[in-house]
């Protein structure tokens, strides 16, 4: 099996067939915060849902919530892998969010229909900052949540390969006076490395927002991130890599935040 550097996979380039079995990201929640665990998913063959389903091991950390990427309907602009991610909460009773390439109010419609709990807006949170807006008047600030991703302080977008002139401050503040109530953060220079979290980035975010939440995504290499990520105060943490290598176990997150 290839290794694949960590949300590669988001770039609209990246082949689906290229993707392999063990692509999943845990999110942790913080002892005193949200108290949703979620798995992030980033290959939708119907062979690696169902090992999915059956792995106990998640439900045994007390994974709560499935974050999915489609990688389908990023390519598409459509809700490609619908069913099979309508499936995915079926078989594991699981709530279950899901982004990649939502253009349209019809893609996060054909999700909702099918009982996917939330949507993540990306790129055009940035590009169209209405489209966030209509979301929210149409469907409710409980089903939408925006993903910024930040190089060097600055939104990229389409697969981190456009970056804004666009600073990922700004961009949260207006979308938390829209009504957001959920980010996902990452700082793609750190993302899959490591190295450690961008912790200067989230105190910035943690302090700038009012009432909104901040999921940490990117560069935990160890507990000890999840713990000093707790203390500024995110909401949740994203644990990609560091679970792949074996840095964090399941019996460890199970154990963070009771």
């Amino acid at each position: 099996k290839r290794r694949i550097k960590n949300k590669a996979i988001f770039s609209s380039r990246t082949n689906f067939n290229d993707l392999f079995d063990s692509k999943i990201e845990l999110i942790k929640p913080t002892p005193l915060q949200l108290k949703e665990i979620m798995v992030r998913v980033s290959k939708h063959e119907k062979h690696f849902i169902k090992k999915l389903i059956h792995n106990g091991g998640f439900t045994y950390a007390g994974i709560e919530f499935i974050h999915v990427v489609d990688l389908d309907g990023a390519l598409d602009g459509k809700a490609t892998n619908r069913d099979l991610i309508a499936a995915l909460k079926v078989a594991t009773g699981l709530g279950v969010e899901v982004g990649g390439g939502i253009r349209t109010l019809e893609q996060i419609q054909d999700y909702l229909n099918v009982g996917i709990d939330r949507v993540i807006i990306g790129s055009m949170a940035v590009k169209n900052p209405s489209f966030v807006q209509e979301a929210i008047d149409r469907f409710g600030a409980e089903k939408i949540v925006v993903g910024i991703d930040a190089k060097d302080g600055f939104v990229a977008t389409e697969g981190w390969l456009e970056t804004s002139n666009v600073d990922f401050i700004s961009l949260a503040k207006e979308m938390e006076k829209m009504g957001v109530q959920l980010f996902v953060y990452t700082d793609v220079d750190r993302d899959g490395t490591l190295t450690g979290p961008n912790f200067a980035h989230y105190e910035q975010l943690v302090a700038e927002l009012t009432t909104a939440k901040v999921i940490a995504s990117g560069g935990i290499a160890q507990l000890s991130d999840l713990t000093r990520l707790a203390e500024i105060g995110v909401a949740g943490t994203i644990v990609g890599k560091a679970y792949y290598n074996g840095n964090i176990s399941l019996e460890e997150l199970k154990g963070f935040g009771g």
